[in-house]
């Protein structure tokens, strides 16, 4: 398998590509409860396994993922209390978003730096953090070489599952066990769902979770 990964590749590698098509991938997520069935990393494993199928199939180089993102403040705190509950640790690897946002300043001014020509800002995790992050980028726009385009990985499956067109996502549901299932198969472990009708919140997995296919995962993905 032709390697993307910035971070797995030799000088000479990373030259070839970026002769070839000088994009770069840069993916958000973090760790935070995904139920009991899925890796606590889902988000940025899923964006950065998206970029690496679109980077092997278009060109470009994919940055390593950024696993420190926002959740501990304004509607992510109220959606934790709610969905997650109380419990001993919710393994959250949270940053505040001026922090988070001021990290993708300096990613950015690295990718200018280098040359790059394109850069694509691909979130997995969702809220209104994508929606400033596209604000962010229109603002910086005018101050840098690269073309910039940001969005959440939901955007760019127009089909959407089972055809019935764009979702919002979810949220260690279906979908999302879905696409984590078909990028990072290790990190989904079925056996692990509660069984039918059994009272949650089950460390915020979503409803509709043992709907949850790697065949649906793969076609996402492909999309």
């Amino acid at each position: 398998m032709d390697e993307v990964r910035w971070e797995r590749m030799f000088p000479d590698q990373l030259e070839r590509r970026f002769s070839e098509a000088p994009v770069l991938y840069l993916t958000y997520g973090l760790c935070e409860p995904h139920g009991p069935h899925n890796a606590t990393g889902l988000d940025a494993l899923k964006a950065h396994g998206i970029a690496c199928a679109a980077a092997r199939r278009g060109g470009g180089i994919v940055a390593p993922p950024d696993y420190w993102h926002i959740h501990e403040v304004g509607d992510y705190a109220i959606w934790s209390r709610t969905h997650v509950g109380e419990v001993a640790r919710d393994w959250l690897t949270a940053l505040p978003p001026w922090q988070h946002f001021k990290n993708i300043c300096y990613q950015l001014r690295a990718a200018d730096r280098i040359g790059f020509k394109a850069v694509i800002l691909l979130t997995g995790h969702y809220g209104q953090n994508y929606r400033d992050l596209k604000t962010m980028v229109g603002l910086i726009q005018p101050h840098i070489g690269a073309r910039l385009l940001s969005l959440p990985d939901f955007e760019a499956d127009r089909e959407g599952i089972d055809g019935q067109g764009p979702s919002r996502g979810d949220h260690a549901g279906r979908i999302e066990t879905s696409q984590l299932w078909a990028v990072e198969p290790d990190c989904v472990d079925v056996s692990r769902l509660p069984p039918a009708g059994e009272a949650g919140p089950h460390f915020a997995m979503g409803p509709d979770a043992p709907l949850s296919s790697r065949r649906d995962g793969e076609a996402m993905v492909a999309r």
